[in-house]
C-alpha cells in the first residue's frame, strides 16, 4: 500500500511535468496590469499631447509677432542714415557744401545732434575730398568733430574741433591720406549708381560694429559729383529694443549676417572678440551664450550655409550641452527670418525660445500621471510577480549566457531543463551560440587567408613592377640613343618611329612608377630627397616632355610660373611627377583650348604658420561634377565608369600624387566646372633663405628636349611620316581607313599596311571618320579603336551601321579590353571583327584579307546573282519554283504570259494553290510530283492547264526536283512552253486518218491504194505522216 509522502512526490512530479507544458503566454497573468497602465496612460498621454499642441500653436504666435515687431524696428532704424543721405546729397548739388576748404559741416553736425544712431555723416566729391562730422572717442569722453581731407590738410584724413555752426576749429588729430574716391563706401555707390550699404565692419576708431550707408550724388547733366554716406553703430538702441521684448521667460532674439557675425541681440554679451588688430565681430557660433551658440549651429547643420536661407522658418531642435542634439535635449522653438532691402541689406532675423517656458503646468500635470502608473505599477508588480517569478528566471540566465558571448565567451551554454518556449528558446540559443562560434572561427580563418593574399597580391605588384624596369630600360635606352645618332643619320620617318617608341616606353614607366608609389604609399615606405627647387624650369620641362600627350589636338600648353618666384623646397623628382601626373590628367580630359601652370606665394593663415606655395594647373576640359570631387581622389576612380571608357587611364594618378603632396606637408584641391574645366591646386613648403633657387637640371639635355618637341609636333613630322610610308589612293591597293585618337597606334597601323599595298587614310576620332566617309570616302575596311575621345568606337559603328551593312563595309574594332562583354558590346554594335591590343602583325594582316577577301567574294556573288537574275527575266520559255505542296515561289515574265498573266507578282499574288487553279485535271499534278519524286527529273511532261481568264492551253514541262543533303525535296523548278497549236495539228491529222480507213472497202482500198500511191498527194501525205512519226518520236 502506497504511503501519503509517496502519493504527494507522485502528484508534486505530475505537476511539475504537467506546469513544464504549458504554453508561456497562458501563465503570464498579466491582463488587468496592462488595463491600468494603458488606461492611465492614455489619459496622461492625451493630456500631454493636447497641451503640447496648444503650446506649439502659441510658440508659433509669439516668434511670428516677435519677428514682425523686430523686422519693423530694423525698418525704421536703418532708414533713416539713406534720408540723411538724401538731404546731404540734395544740399552737395546744390554746391552749398564746401569740401575744397572743408569748412561748413553745420548740417552734418545737427543730424548727429538729432541722431543717437548715427556715428558719421560726411561727403566726397570726384575730387577725392571729404567734408563730414564724426564722433571723436577719447578715452575720456566723446564730442562731435569736423572730418576733412583736401589740400589745406594735404589730403590727410584729419579730425578738427567744430563750432556751433558747424565751422572749423583746430586741428585734434590727423592720420594718413585718404582719397575718397578709393573707400569701399564710395566705390560701391558708384558701381551700384543707387544707395547702398556696406558690409558690416568695426570701426578703427570706437571698434564697434558699424555699418555705411552711401548714396552717389549726380549733377544736373547726370554727371557724378561726388557720394554721401553715413556710418551707424549697431549698438545700444537696437540691443534695448531686443532686450525689452517678451519672449517667455527665457527666449532670445538675434541678428546676424549671412556670414554668422552677431550684429546685435537680447543678450548684454558683447558684440566682439579678441582684442587690438585681432578684435573681430562676434560669430553666433562662438556665442557665450549657450541658446545663441546652439540655434547658430543647429542652422548651419540644417541649411548647411547661412546663406541657403532665403524663406521664413519655424523650426524645432532639441538643445542638449554646448549644440543642436537631435536625439536629447530640451526642445526649442525657432523661427529665422530674412530681412533684406534693395539697397544690398542680406541679415537674418532669429527668434528662439526654449519649450520648457510654456510647459510649466504640462510637466506639472505629467507627473501626475507618471505618479499614478507608477502606483498602477507597484500593484499590478505586486499582484503578478508571485505568478511570472518562474518565467524570469530562465530567461535571467538567457540574457547572463547572452552577455557572456557579447564578451567573447563563445563556448557559453545554458541548462534548462523545460520543453516550453522557454525550453525552446534555450535550446535554439545554444544552436545559435554554436553556428556563431563556428562563424567567428571560419571569419577569423578567411581574414588571415585575405590578409595574405592581399600581402602576396602588393608583393607581387612591387615585383612585376621591378621586373618591367629592364626591358623598359632596355626599349627606352636603345630608342633615345638611335635618335641621338648611335646607329648613324636617321631619316625623319625612323626618328619619329623611335620617338614613338622611347613615348610609349616612358608611358609604360609611368605607370610602373604609379603602381610601384603606390604600394610604396600604401606601406608608407618612401623618403623624399628635400632640397630647393626652381618652379618654373621644372614646369617647363614637364610641359614639353607632355606635348607628345597633345597629339592633333587643338591644345596649347602654357608655362605661367614667375621666374621670380621663390624656390620650392621639395623632392625634384616626386615633383615632376606630381606635375607630369596633373599635366597628364588634363590634356587627356582637354579637347582644345590651353592648360596652363601658374604659381604664387601664399602668406602665413591660420592653417599655416609660413609662405607656401600654390601650384595651379587649370585647363579647359569637360569638368568634374559637383557630387564626384571628392571619389576622384580615391584609388582606380576615375569620376564615373563612363569617363574612363572614353578617356582610358587607371586611376592610380590622382591618389598617387595626392599622397606625393601630403608628403611634402601640402594640400592637394580642385575646383571644376562642367564644360568649362577644372583646377587643381596644391601647395608647398617654400625653401629656406633668400637666395635664388638652381637652376633645374633636367635628365635628358636641351636638344633632346627640342628634337622631342619637334617630334611631338603632328604638323612638323607626324602627317609626313606616315604619308611617306603608304602609297597614294590612286594605287591598286585596298582602301583602309584607320580611326586613332594615339599618334603611336596609327604609326603602328601604317607601317604594317603600308608594307603590304594598302591604300591608308587616317582619322583621329569618330567625328573625323565619319565626315571622311560623308565626302565620299568608300574604304574597303574600318580599323577602328574603341576608346576615343567625342565618340567611343561602338558609337561610330552603330551610326555607320544606320547606313551600311556589314557586308558591304566590314569593320575591325581594336581595343584593349579583353573582356567578353566588350566583344558582345562590339559584335553587337556592327562590327564584322574584334582585335585585341596589342595586336599581332600577322593576324591583324590575315584579318584583314580575309574579310577583304569576303568582301570580293560577296562582289563576284552578286556579279553572278545579277547574271542568273538578267537570264531569268529575259528568257523566251517561262521558268518557275514551287513548292512540293504546290505554291508557286518564283517565276519569269515569260511563264506568267503564258498563263495569261501581266506579271511575275501578279501570278504570285493569284495562284495560291497550283493543283486547283493550274491544272485541269488535278491528277496530273500527282502524277508529276510522283515521276520527280522518284526519278529526280522529268521531260516533256504535258498537261491541259488553265489560263487567268480560265481558257484551257497545253503545255510541256521539263522540271527536276531541289533537295538538301538528306534527300528532302525543297522545291520544283523547270521550263514549260505552249504546245497547244501542236496539240490541234496532231488531232486533225488523226481524225483525216480514220476518215479515209472508215470509207474506203477492202475491195476499193486495194485498187485505189495503188491510184493513190502513184498520186503526188498521197506521197506528200506520206512524207507528212513520216515527219509527223519522227517529231512523236
Amino acid at each position: 500500500m502506497l504511503s501519503g509522502y509517496s502519493v504527494m512526490k507522485a502528484l508534486d512530479t505530475l505537476r511539475q511535468r504537467l506546469l513544464s507544458k504549458v504554453p508561456l503566454r497562458t501563465v503570464l497573468i498579466v491582463p488587468f496590469v496592462l488595463q491600468i497602465l494603458g488606461a492611465v496612460g492614455l489619459v496622461g498621454y492625451l493630456s500631454f499631447r493636447n497641451g503640447q499642441q496648444a503650446v506649439n500653436e502659441l510658440a508659433g504666435q509669439l516668434r511670428s509677432e516677435m519677428s514682425a515687431r523686430i523686422e519693423g524696428e530694423l525698418q525704421g532704424y536703418l532708414d533713416s542714415p539713406h534720408e540723411f543721405n538724401r538731404l546731404n546729397g540734395a544740399t552737395f548739388a546744390q554746391g552749398q557744401l564746401d569740401t575744397a576748404n572743408g569748412s561748413n559741416a553745420a548740417q552734418f553736425l545737427r543730424q548727429l545732434k538729432v541722431s543717437d544712431l548715427a556715428y558719421a555723416a560726411y561727403c566726397g566729391d570726384n575730387q577725392g575730398r571729404l567734408l563730414g562730422s564724426v564722433r571723436y572717442v577719447t578715452e575720456e569722453q566723446s564730442t562731435l568733430a569736423l572730418v576733412a581731407s583736401n589740400a589745406n590738410s594735404d589730403y590727410n584724413f584729419s579730425l578738427y574741433q567744430i563750432g556751433v555752426n558747424g565751422n572749423r576749429g583746430s586741428l585734434l588729430e590727423q592720420f594718413t591720406p585718404y582719397d575718397a574716391r578709393q573707400r569701399p563706401w564710395y566705390q560701391a555707390a558708384v558701381k551700384t549708381e543707387r544707395p547702398v550699404w556696406s558690409d558690416v565692419y568695426l570701426d578703427f576708431a570706437i571698434g564697434l560694429p558699424t555699418i555705411t550707408a552711401s548714396e552717389p550724388v549726380y549733377g544736373p547733366r547726370g554727371q557724378l559729383l561726388g557720394v554721401c554716406a553715413t556710418d551707424i553703430v549697431l549698438l545700444q538702441d537696437i540691443r534695448q529694443f531686443l532686450a525689452n521684448l517678451s519672449i517667455g521667460d527665457s527666449g532670445i532674439a538675434f541678428v546676424m549676417d549671412r556670414s554668422g557675425a552677431v550684429l546685435s541681440s537680447s543678450t548684454d554679451e558683447p558684440l566682439t572678440q579678441g582684442e587690438g588688430e585681432d578684435m573681430t565681430l562676434l560669430q553666433a557660433t562662438d556665442s557665450s551664450d549657450r541658446l545663441i551658440r546652439g540655434t547658430a549651429s543647429y542652422l548651419q547643420q540644417r541649411f548647411g550655409s547661412f546663406e541657403a536661407i532665403q524663406n521664413p522658418q519655424q523650426l524645432n531642435f532639441k538643445l542638449a550641452g554646448d549644440g543642436p542634439n537631435l536625439t536629447g535635449g530640451e526642445r526649442q522653438f525657432l523661427e529665422v527670418v530674412p530681412f533684406q532691402d534693395p539697397r544690398g541689406l542680406d541679415w537674418l532675423i532669429v527668434v528662439a525660445v526654449p519649450e520648457s517656458d510654456f510647459m510649466g503646468q504640462i510637466y506639472a500635470n505629467t507627473r501626475n500621471t507618471v505618479l499614478l502608473c507608477i502606483v498602477a505599477l507597484a500593484i499590478a508588480t505586486g499582484v503578478g510577480i508571485l505568478t511570472a517569478r518562474w518565467v524570469i528566471q530562465p530567461l535571467l540566465e538567457l540574457n547572463n549566457a547572452a552577455k557572456d558571448i557579447a564578451k567573447g565567451e563563445l563556448d557559453r551554454k545554458v541548462e534548462i531543463q523545460r520543453s516550453d518556449e522557454v525550453g525552446e528558446l534555450a535550446n535554439s540559443f545554444n544552436a545559435m551560440a554554436v553556428q556563431l562560434q563556428e562563424s567567428f572561427q571560419n571569419l577569423e580563418a578567411k581574414n588571415a587567408e585575405l590578409e595574405h593574399l592581399d600581402k602576396l597580391k602588393d608583393e607581387f605588384l612591387a615585383n612585376t613592377s621591378h621586373e618591367l624596369r629592364t626591358p623598359l630600360n632596355g626599349m627606352i635606352g636603345i630608342s633615345e640613343s638611335m635618335i641621338d645618332g648611335a646607329t648613324g643619320k636617321l631619316t625623319e620617318i625612323q626618328e619619329r618611329n623611335l620617338w614613338m617608341v622611347a613615348q610609349s616606353g616612358h608611358r609604360l614607366s609611368n605607370l610602373v612608377n604609379d603602381i610601384l608609389d603606390f604600394s610604396k604609399l600604401k606601406h608608407k615606405s618612401i623618403d623624399l630627397q628635400l632640397k630647393p627647387v626652381s618652379l618654373r624650369d621644372l614646369v617647363e620641362v614637364v610641359l614639353t616632355l607632355s606635348q607628345a600627350l597633345v597629339g592633333t589636338k587643338q591644345l596649347t600648353l602654357i608655362n605661367d610660373v614667375s621666374p621670380d618666384l621663390p624656390a620650392a623646397q621639395a623632392d625634384e623628382n616626386r615633383l615632376q611627377q606630381i606635375l607630369y601626373n596633373l599635366v597628364g590628367n588634363a590634356v587627356k580630359f582637354t579637347r582644345s583650348g590651353t592648360v596652363k601652370v601658374s604659381a604664387e606665394v601664399l602668406p602665413p593663415s591660420a592653417d599655416q604658420e609660413s609662405d607656401v606655395l600654390a601650384v595651379t594647373v587649370a585647363d579647359t576640359g569637360i569638368g568634374i561634377p559637383e557630387e564626384k570631387l571628392e571619389r576622384i581622389f580615391e584609388a582606380f576612380e576615375q569620376a564615373e565608369g563612363s569617363t574612363g571608357r572614353e578617356f582610358g587611364g587607371t586611376g592610380l594618378g590622382l591618389a598617387v600624387t595626392k599622397q606625393l603632396v601630403e608628403l611634402h606637408h601640402g594640400k592637394l584641391t580642385v575646383t571644376s566646372t562642367v564644360g568649362a574645366g577644372s583646377q587643381f591646386t596644391f601647395t608647398l613648403p617654400v625653401a629656406q633663405g633668400k637666395g635664388p633657387a638652381g637652376v633645374y637640371q633636367p635628365s635628358v639635355s636641351t636638344t633632346r628636349l627640342q628634337r622631342a618637341a619637334k617630334l611631338a609636333d603632328p604638323s612638323v613630322s607626324g602627317g609626313a611620316a606616315i604619308a611617306d610610308s603608304a602609297p597614294a589612293l590612286n594605287s591598286s591597293g585596298s582602301v583602309v581607313l584607320v580611326v586613332d585618337d594615339e599618334p603611336v597606334n596609327l604609326q603602328v597601323l601604317a607601317n604594317h599596311l603600308s608594307l603590304h599595298d594598302y591604300s591608308i587614310v587616317q582619322a583621329n576620332n569618330g567625328e573625323d571618320a565619319l565626315r571622311l566617309i560623308e565626302q565620299g570616302l568608300r574604304p574597303a575596311i574600318i580599323l577602328l579603336d574603341v576608346m576615343m575621345p567625342k565618340m567611343t568606337g561602338y558609337e561610330v559603328t552603330q551610326r555607320l551601321r544606320e547606313q551600311y551593312p556589314a557586308t558591304d563595309l566590314p569593320i575591325v574594332l581594336l581595343t584593349a579590353k579583353t573582356q567578353v562583354a566588350d566583344l558582345v558590346t562590339g559584335l553587337a554594335a556592327g562590327a564584322n571583327d574584334y582585335l585585341t591590343k596589342p595586336i599581332a602583325r600577322e593576324e591583324l594582316l590575315a584579318r584583314i584579307r580575309t574579310h577583304l577577301n569576303l568582301s570580293q567574294l560577296r562582289e563576284a556573288l552578286q556579279i553572278e546573282e545579277s547574271k542568273y537574275r538578267s537570264m531569268f527575266e529575259n528568257a523566251v520559255e517561262g521558268i518557275f519554283q514551287s513548292s512540293p505542296d504546290g505554291k508557286l515561289l518564283n517565276v519569269n515574265p515569260a511563264y506568267a504570259q503564258l498563263f495569261g498573266y501581266d506579271s511575275p507578282e501578279a501570278m504570285l499574288q493569284g495562284i495560291q494553290e497550283v493543283a486547283g487553279q493550274l491544272y485541269v485535271d488535278p491528277q496530273r499534278r500527282t502524277e508529276f510530283k510522283r515521276l520527280l519524286n522518284e526519278q529526280g527529273d522529268i521531260r516533256d511532261f504535258e498537261f491541259e492547264a488553265y489560263q487567268r481568264d480560265s481558257s484551257q492551253i497545253w503545255v510541256s514541262v521539263w522540271a527536276r526536283a531541289v533537295k538538301d543533303s538528306q534527300g528532302t525535296v525543297l522545291y520544283y523548278e523547270g521550263n514549260c512552253i505552249d504546245i497547244t497549236e501542236r496539240k490541234h495539228q496532231e488531232a486533225s491529222w488523226k481524225q483525216q486518218l480514220q476518215e479515209l480507213q472508215f470509207e474506203i472497202d477492202h475491195k476499193q482500198r486495194e485498187r485505189q491504194v495503188a491510184e493513190i500511191a502513184s498520186t503526188d498527194y498521197f506521197q506528200q501525205l506520206m512524207a507528212e505522216a513520216d515527219d509527223l512519226r519522227n517529231f512523236e518520236d
